[in-house]
């Protein structure tokens, strides 16, 4: 009821969106679980992103029937998803992407067909977008794609879907982007952990570049075999 807060120093953050956190939080409320007892919500949680994934599947096939695909083609690539180990790891892990997933498939789908969408497909869509980016911000840039998809894709009238799907972006961002404002007098459109991602994940290219040379292949043998050991609580 406090809003997110850094477990740190107790004051308010935007280190993470706050679709995925709201969804721990909400499954944390549900169970009435406690600090000294967090088992059951933990549990909760992986079973939803165990849901989320199911039904990615389902709308991925929805999304290859629309973008022209026949039947067996989108039931193979739903196949593929359900089978596709790297995701199925992550849906081991209290991690946001299976909740993205979802909802960029969701928004990916709300896109296809592009000339049988009325005003408010298309804005709808938009707001999809908005709400994948905060799961994971990487939603933003997928959405600014797709806004100029709509803008340079030879669609009628294309300045008009292109503007709806900006305006349903950023309505369904502004909330947040609200939010950021009152507590930082800035503005945060998504998160502040930017910074920190970009040196994770490009600080050792600098001092040893063989790191994804000699280093990626077991770490990707440990996700594995996290995935045969179930790391459930």
């Amino acid at each position: 009821g406090e809003g997110m807060l850094s477990p740190h120093t107790g004051l308010p953050t935007a280190i993470r969106p706050p679709a995925y956190p709201l969804f721990l939080a909400t499954v944390h409320w549900a169970t009435g679980a406690t600090a000294r007892n967090s088992g059951a919500a933990v549990r909760a949680a992986l079973i939803g992103q165990a849901v989320f994934d199911a039904i990615s599947c389902w709308l991925l096939y929805l999304v290859s029937r629309r973008t022209g695909f026949g039947r067996p083609s989108s039931l193979v690539a739903a196949l593929l998803w359900a089978v596709y180990l790297p995701e199925a790891t992550l849906v081991t892990r209290l991690w946001s992407e299976p909740m993205f997933t979802v909802l960029a498939l969701l928004a990916t789908l709300g896109a296809c067909r592009p000339r049988r969408l009325g005003r408010l497909r298309w804005l709808a869509a938009g707001a999809a977008w908005g709400a994948a980016a905060l799961c994971r911000p990487s939603g933003a840039i997928l959405g600014v794609a797709v806004v100029g998809w709509a803008l340079f894709a030879g669609l009628r009238r294309r300045v008009l879907p292109a503007a709806l799907l900006a305006c349903g972006m950023a309505l369904g961002m502004s909330p947040w982007i609200a939010r950021n404002a009152a507590h930082f007098r800035a503005f945060v459109p998504l998160t502040t952990h930017g910074g920190f991602s970009l040196w994770e994940t490009t600080w050792h290219l600098g001092d040893d570049a063989t790191w994804w040379r000699e280093m990626a292949p077991q770490y990707a043998l440990d996700r594995m075999s996290e995935l045969r050991s179930g790391p459930w609580p």
